[in-house]
């Protein structure tokens, strides 16, 4: 099973951090259905990034595989 990892850099290229999908969303203060809905126009270059607090940040996503 794979996992997802979040990360998400600033225009400046500063990371805000590091987050799995729950830290993420609980982050953001997204239900299950818009965060999906967010994450997909994301991957589908529909979007290049989110808002937090007024700022613009690039979301990268990594998978990684789980032993």
């Amino acid at each position: 099973m794979k996992s997802k990892i979040y990360a998400l850099y600033n225009d400046n290229d500063r990371p805000l951090g590091v987050y799995t999908r729950n830290e993420l969303k609980e982050l953001l203060n997204m239900n299950e259905k818009t965060f999906v809905c967010e994450m997909w126009r994301i991957k589908k270059g529909k979007r290049d990034g989110i808002y937090y607090k007024g700022q613009h940040y690039k979301v990268f996503i990594y998978e990684e595989e789980e032993w």
